[in-house]
């Protein structure tokens, strides 16, 4: 099995043999809680048309980009302006600087589930709907491929165990852009703050700003997972550690200043369950005098509950 510099997996679904790669995906998620994918099946000019699409609505004027705006900054639909999100207080640690970063985030198009809130598209450019509308597609088509390698590696009851789990579920595609800032503000140590997502996974792709992404290893050092040229790297999240009685880890990551003066736009697809899909711990994760770690929660439950600082 490849892997990058700093020796994180790089993941080859081309293999004819699932079990293979579910085997590579299996010793990742162990061993790091992360991994890039290559051979992935999505165009490659779909993503970079993407990127130029969502990079030139960000180098709008803030007048225009605020039209746009997340009716209530909760919804994760449209436009958060600069430094209004804040990681660190949604992994409990208050009264830290907000981060220097500002998004756009789409749900389901048309042809999916019924989302609670529609997207609203920018028309600068006017392919933005049309690319992102396709990319959303694409990558919700590879997420459903990588929870049935999931399943297989967790050695779950069947190869739909998790894909049954997320079929009504809202996933979130969300593009952050780091402007160039020359001074950060006191306190504000990263770009964006160290955490864990509270999905199942996610789909990231990156532009090719390096020395920014940076993962938490089993010793607790920060090292850097930097872009793979035409892979995406994904990120476990707590659900599938949950699922796993912690078998498989919860990637703590962050995004770091870089060495030199540099914007960086990266897009996460975060992959959501079905509501009520219940999170109970696998028996295949359970060794012969091990219990769950974790009491069954359906997800929405778990959301709320991380949402509102109780979990």
């Amino acid at each position: 099995m490849e892997l990058s510099p700093s020796g994180i997996p790089i993941i080859d679904l081309s293999y004819s043999e699932p079990n293979q790669v579910a085997q590579y995906v299996s010793k990742a998620c162990k061993d790091t809680g992360c991994f890039y994918i290559k051979n992935h099946g999505v165009d490659l000019q779909l993503i970079e048309n993407t990127f130029h699409d969502l990079r030139t609505f960000f180098e709008q004027h803030i007048d225009y980009k605020m039209k746009f705006l997340d009716p209530n900054q909760n919804f994760e639909r449209g436009y958060h302006p600069f430094e209004t999100q804040n990681v660190n207080a949604f992994m409990g640690r208050l009264g830290l600087p907000n981060d220097p970063v500002e998004k756009i985030s789409f749900g389901p198009p048309p042809g999916f589930i019924q989302p609670v809130f529609e997207n609203t598209y920018p028309d600068i450019p006017l392919t933005l709907k049309q690319h992102v509308e396709t990319y959303y597609t694409q990558l919700r088509q590879l997420a459903e491929r990588l929870f049935q390698i999931f399943a297989i590696a967790a050695n779950a009851p069947s190869k739909d165990f998790f894909l049954e789990k997320c079929i009504e579920g809202e996933h979130i595609m969300k593009a952050n852009f780091y402007p160039k800032i020359s001074t950060p503000k006191p306190h504000q140590d990263t770009r964006f703050a160290a955490h864990t997502d509270s999905t199942p996974f996610t789909i990231l792709a990156m532009d090719d700003c390096p020395s920014a992404l940076q993962i938490q290893n089993s010793k607790g050092e920060w090292t850097y997972a930097d872009p793979v040229k035409d892979a995406f790297f994904v990120i476990l999240g707590d659900i599938l550690a949950m699922w796993t009685n912690d078998k498989w880890k919860a990637t703590v990551h962050r995004v770091v200043w870089p060495p030199k003066e540099q914007e960086r736009l990266a897009i996460g697809f975060f992959v959501d369950m079905n509501p009520d899909a219940v999170i109970e711990c696998l028996e295949s994760c359970l060794g012969p005098d091990e219990t769950p770690k974790y009491a069954n929660i359906s997800y929405i439950e778990y959301v709320t509950a991380r949402l509102e600082g109780k979990y």
